[in-house]
C-alpha cells in the first residue's frame, strides 16, 4: 500500500498534493492541536474544521487517507444534545458521537538490491480515526451557502457587462442552451426587465468562459421569462445531494455496471458458493436491485482476492420477457456494481462488522458534523472533526529505523548541531554561524549556489532559539558545502525517507495512567518536557494556546512537533469518573454544572471497550499516536500527481528507460508513434508491450507487475492473455484488440513501477553471466554495487537489447568488472564493435557516457 491521500480536498474535489498546504491551511485552527488540546490537556489527533475545511461541510466529503479496512464504526441518527444548566428550557448543544475507524497495512517497496536484504519490505499496521461526523438525518439539510444556479433551456438572447440602461452597457455575446450561471447579484427592475449578474459555472458566453460573470434578464414584468411556446427560459439547479459513505451496514439499492451483467448464483450449500441458477441467468446491466450489506458472505477467488458476496433482490420481476427469481446470490464488489443508496439497520450504536469492510483511498468517509460548546453566555458552532492515527504494532522500531535497509526514495540532508561545514555569518551577531539543532531539510528544495570559493553548496534557511536574552528566535541563512556531504565527521549527510528516526520521527512516552493531566511548569515529566521545549517560545515557563498555534506556523518549529511520536493512552477509552480524568474533575469541582455537561459528553464519546478486543486493540488503551499530516506525508510516495514529470526520471537504467519510448502523448505530434503508455508491438520478435520496455512476452509473473502497478480491468485481463506471445503471434494479438483496450494509456507513475522489475531482471541477467566460470577465470569477480553508475546502465541496456552477448563480453567485460569509466566509454563509441546497434541506439548510448550528471 502506497497510495496516501490527505483526509480533505479542494473545495473542486481536487487532492492536495504537499503536506505544506494543508498544515497551512490547519493554521486556521485555534484548538484541537495534536499533543496538546483545549487548556494544554492531552490531546492525540488533530481537529478539522470550517475554519480550515469549510468545503466539508456540504461538498465534500471527509475521505480514507489509505486502503484498508473498516472495522468499527458509529452513526448518529441525530445530533445528541447536552445543556448546562437541568432546566428544560436551558440552552442546548448539539454534539456528534459518530466515528470511523479504519485498520490499514502499509508495506514498503521490496529491496531491490542485491544481498540479505533483498526482497524485505518495512512494515506497519496502523488505524486511522475520523470522530465527530456528520448524523445520518443530516445528510438531507441542503447547503445554506449554496447559491442559486440556473441553466439556460432557451438560449438566443444577449449577456452584458452591466444591465441594459446604465451607462456604459454593452452585448457580450449570446447565451446559449446549457450554460449554467451561479446567480450573486440582482438589480432592480427597469423598464420591466429584472437583470441578474451570473458566474458562468457551464459552457461560455462569447470570449467569456467558466468563472467570468455577466448579466442578463431573468424577469420581465416580475415574472420568469418564458419562450414563445411557454417554456421556462431558466430552470434551477438543485444542491448536490451529500454522498454516502459505502460501509454504512443496511439495506443497499445498486444497480449493476458489469457490461457483461450479473451472474446470479444459487444459495450456499454445505459451505460452497458457485454453482450459477442457469449458464443464462443475468442481471443486465444497468438494472437494480437490492441487498442487505450486513449479511453479505466472504469468497476467496482463485487468485486469493476475495471479494463479498449477498442475496440480492431485483426490483424487476420480468426483464425483457425472462421472469426473474424472486432473489439469488451475486458478487457485489465494486467492480460489478453501484451503490446508489443505503438505508442503515442500526443507529446510535457502536457496529463491529463481523467481516471488516474494505476500503480505498479516497473513499467517502463522511462530513465534518457539528460540535457546539458553551463560550460564556452564548455558544461556539464549530463544525469539525477529530482526526487521528495511531498504531499498536509491536514493530514500529523495526519500521521506523528502517529494517529493510531501503536506500532510495525522497532524499533528505541530515546536518547536525555545531558544525565546522557552515558557511555563513549569524546576521544578529555577527558570529560565525552554526546551528544550535540537527535539521533536517528535503534535498530536491535545497537551492544548490556558489560559495565564496566558486563551489557548489546547499543553501539552508532555518529558525532557532537564540541564544542571546530577549531574542527568542533567530532567524538565519547558511550555506552547507555540497563536498563535505557524507565525508567522515563532516556532520552532514543525506538520509531517505524510509530511514523515519533519521529524519526526525521520535517516540516519547508517558508513564503516568493520571496521563490526562493539564501541562503546567510544575507538572513537566519526561513527556512533556519535550513538548514544552519546543513551545515554550518566549522560555516564560507557560505554553498558551496562542503560542503553540504561532509555534506551529514555523515551519521548522512545526516540523519538529509533528514528527514526535507519542506513545500514551487514548482518551477514547476512559470514561469520565476514571483515574485519568482525575485533575480534570479537581480543575472544575467548582463549576458542577459544566463538570456534568463535559463529564457526559466523555462518556458517550467513548468507544474503546466495545472493539479493543475483536478488532486487536490493547486493553489497556496505551497506543503510539502520530501527527496525522506528518504521517501521511512521510509514508506517501503520491504526493505528486500520478503523471507528474517527476515519475519520467528512475533511480537506474534512465538510458534504457529514455530510448524505449516517448511521452508525446498528443496524435499529432510526429513522435507520438512512439508513445509508451499505451499498447504496442516493437516489431521483430518482440511481445506485447506497454510502458518502457515491459515486454509481456518476456515477463515470468506478469500478474504480480501489473497488479502491483495498480493496473486494473479490462485492461489488465487484457495483457495477462498476451503473457508469452511474441513475433507475429503478439502481433496478431494486438490487431484483435478493442479501440478501447488500443486507446488505453496507463499512468506515468504506472509505467514507472513496471520498469522496475524490468531493470530489476536484466541487472540479475548481468550478474548470472558475469560469474559464469569462464568469465569470473578471465576477468574476476564483478563488485556491482562499486561500479560506476553509468557503466551499470549501459551494461543493463546491452542485454535488454541483446548486444551482451559472447564476442562483445570479449572487449566489454574487462572494463566492467575492472570499473574502468573511460576503457568502457571508449568501447562503447567505437562504431566497429557494434555494426549490429540501430545507428539512434548506438549514438544514444555515447551522448549518456558524455553527459555528466
Amino acid at each position: 500500500m502506497s497510495d496516501f491521500q490527505f483526509p480533505i480536498r479542494k473545495a473542486d474535489g481536487s487532492p492536495y498534493k504537499d503536506a505544506d498546504h494543508v498544515h497551512r491551511l490547519l493554521g486556521n485552527e485555534q484548538s484541537g492541536f495534536y499533543l496538546l488540546g483545549q487548556n494544554r490537556y492531552w490531546h492525540g489527533g488533530i481537529h478539522i474544521s470550517d475554519r480550515s475545511a469549510p468545503q466539508c461541510v456540504y461538498n465534500q466529503p471527509v475521505r480514507c487517507i489509505a486502503e484498508g479496512e473498516v472495522v468499527a464504526y458509529r452513526l448518529n441518527k441525530d445530533y445528541l444534545v447536552s445543556q448546562l444548566e437541568p432546566e428544560s428550557d436551558a440552552q442546548k448543544f448539539q454534539y456528534s458521537t459518530s466515528f470511523c475507524l479504519v485498520r490499514h497495512t502499509h508495506k514498503s517497496p521490496p529491496n531491490p538490491e542485491e544481498g540479505p536484504n533483498h526482497g524485505k519490505q518495512n512494515s506497519l499496521v496502523f488505524y486511522s480515526l475520523y470522530m465527530h461526523l456528520l448524523p445520518y438525518d443530516c445528510y438531507r439539510s441542503d447547503d445554506p451557502t449554496y447559491k442559486k444556479r440556473v441553466e439556460v433551456v432557451i438560449g438566443g438572447w444577449s449577456a452584458r457587462n452591466v444591465p441594459l440602461g446604465e451607462p456604459g452597457s454593452m452585448k457580450l455575446g449570446v447565451i446559449s442552451p446549457g450554460t449554467q450561471f451561479d446567480i450573486v447579484e440582482e438589480s432592480a427592475p427597469s423598464n420591466g426587465y429584472r437583470f441578474v449578474k451570473g458566474v458562468i459555472v457551464r459552457g461560455q458566453v462569447g470570449r467569456l468562459k467558466k468563472g467570468d460573470e455577466v448579466w442578463f434578464a431573468d424577469q420581465r414584468d416580475g415574472q420568469a421569462i418564458r419562450g414563445e411556446h411557454g417554456q421556462l427560459q431558466l430552470k434551477p439547479v438543485a444542491a448536490p445531494a451529500r454522498t454516502k459513505p459505502k460501509y454504512w451496514q443496511g439495506r443497499v439499492t445498486a444497480r449493476v455496471i458489469n457490461e457483461s451483467g450479473m451472474q446470479m448464483y444459487c444459495p450456499r450449500a454445505n459451505g460452497e458458493f458457485g454453482v450459477p441458477i442457469s449458464s443464462n441467468c443475468h442481471l443486465p446491466h444497468g438494472y437494480g436491485f437490492s441487498f442487505d450489506s450486513e449479511s453479505t458472505h466472504p469468497v476467496r477467488m482463485q487468485d486469493g482476492s476475495v471479494l463479498p458476496t449477498a442475496e440480492c433482490i431485483p426490483y424487476n420481476a420480468v426483464i425483457r420477457g425472462e421472469t426473474m427469481p424472486q432473489s439469488y446470490w451475486a458478487f457485489v464488489d465494486d467492480k460489478s456494481i453501484e451503490h446508489l443508496s443505503v438505508e442503515p439497520s442500526r443507529l446510535d450504536s457502536v457496529i463491529v462488522p463481523g467481516t471488516p469492510i474494505p476500503i480505498k483511498a479516497g473513499d467517502p468517509i463522511g462530513y465534518l458534523g457539528l460540535y457546539e460548546m458553551p463560550d460564556g453566555a452564548s455558544k461556539k458552532t464549530p463544525h469539525q472533526m477529530h482526526f487521528e492515527i495511531f498504531t499498536c504494532d509491536p514493530g514500529l522500531d523495526a519500521f521506523l529505523n528502517n529494517d529493510a535497509k531501503l536506500t532510495h526514495g525522497k532524499q533528505y540532508l541530515e546536518v547536525l548541531k555545531l558544525q565546522p561545514t557552515i558557511v555563513g555569518r549569524d546576521t544578529e551577531t555577527d558570529n560565525p554561524t552554526y546551528l544550535f539543532k540537527d535539521h533536517i531539510f528535503a534535498l530536491n528544495a535545497l537551492p544548490i549556489v556558489k560559495d565564496e570559493n566558486r563551489n557548489d553548496a546547499y543553501q539552508i534557511t532555518v529558525q532557532e532559539r537564540a541564544r542571546t536574552k530577549g531574542k527568542p528566535l533567530r532567524s538565519l541563512t547558511a550555506l552547507i558545502k555540497k563536498d563535505s556531504v557524507d565525508q567522515e565527521g563532516s556532520g552532514v549527510r543525506i538520509v531517505n525517507q524510509y530511514d523515519l528516526s533519521a529524519i526526525g520521527f521520535k517516540v516519547v512516552e508517558q508513564h503516568a495512567q493520571n496521563s490526562f493531566n493539564p501541562l503546567t511548569p510544575e507538572r513537566i515529566d519526561s513527556f512533556y518536557a519535550h513538548l514544552h521545549a519546543l513551545a515554550d517560545r518566549n522560555s516564560d515557563g507557560n505554553v498558551t494556546a496562542e503560542e503553540l498555534q504561532e509555534t506551529l506556523k514555523n515551519p521548522e518549529f512545526r516540523s519538529r512537533w509533528s514528527k514526535l511520536i507519542a506513545y500514551h493512552y487514548t482518551e477514547w477509552q476512559t470514561k469520565s469518573d476514571g483515574d485519568r480524568w482525575q485533575a480534570y474533575r479537581e480543575q472544575l469541582k467548582d463549576n458542577p454544572n459544566y463538570l456534568r455537561h463535559e463529564s457526559e459528553r466523555i462518556d458517550n464519546l467513548v468507544f474503546w471497550d466495545d472493539v479493543a478486543k475483536a478488532v486487536g486493540l490493547p486493553e489497556d488503551g496505551r497506543v503510539w499516536h502520530f501527527h496525522p499530516v506528518e504521517f501521511v506525508a512521510a509514508l506517501s510516495d503520491n504526493l505528486i500527481d500520478e503523471n507528474s514529470l517527476d515519475w519520467l526520471t528512475v533511480p537506474h537504467g534512465q538510458l534504457t528507460f529514455d530510448v524505449e519510448g516517448n511521452d508525446a502523448a498528443d496524435p499529432a505530434n510526429g513522435l507520438h508513434r512512439y508513445f509508451s503508455r499505451k499498447i504496442h508491438w516493437p516489431g521483430g520478435a518482440s511481445g506485447i508491450t506497454i510502458g518502457r520496455g515491459y515486454d509481456l512476452g518476456q515477463r515470468p509473473n506478469p500478474e504480480i507487475d501489473l497488479v502491483s502497478a495498480g493496473i486494473s480491468e479490462p485492461l489488465l485481463g487484457w495483457l495477462l492473455g498476451a503473457k508469452g506471445l511474441s513475433g507475429q503471434a503478439a502481433q496478431a494479438y494486438l490487431g484483435g484488440a478493442t479501440a478501447g483496450i488500443k486507446n488505453s494509456v496507463i499512468s506515468r507513475k504506472q509505467q514507472y513501477e513496471l520498469f522496475l522489475p524490468v531493470y530489476d531482471e536484466m541487472k540479475k541477467n548481468v550478474l548470472r553471466i558475469s560469474s559464469d566460470k569462464r568469465l569470473l577465470s578471465d576477468y574476476g569477480s564483478l563488485d556491482w554495487n562499486n561500479t560506476h553508475p553509468k557503466i551499470q546502465d549501459v551494461t543493463v541496456d546491452l542485454i535488454y537489447r541483446g548486444d551482451y552477448t559472447a564476442p562483445s563480453r570479449a572487449y566489454i567485460q574487462r572494463s566492467i568488472v575492472e570499473n574502468n569509466f573511460p576503457a568502457f566509454c571508449q568501447i562503447i563509441r567505437d562504431r566497429s564493435r557494434w555494426p549490429n546497434v540501430p545507428p539512434d541506439r548506438f549514438n544514444r548510448r555515447a551522448l549518456y557516457l558524455s553527459v555528466t550528471q
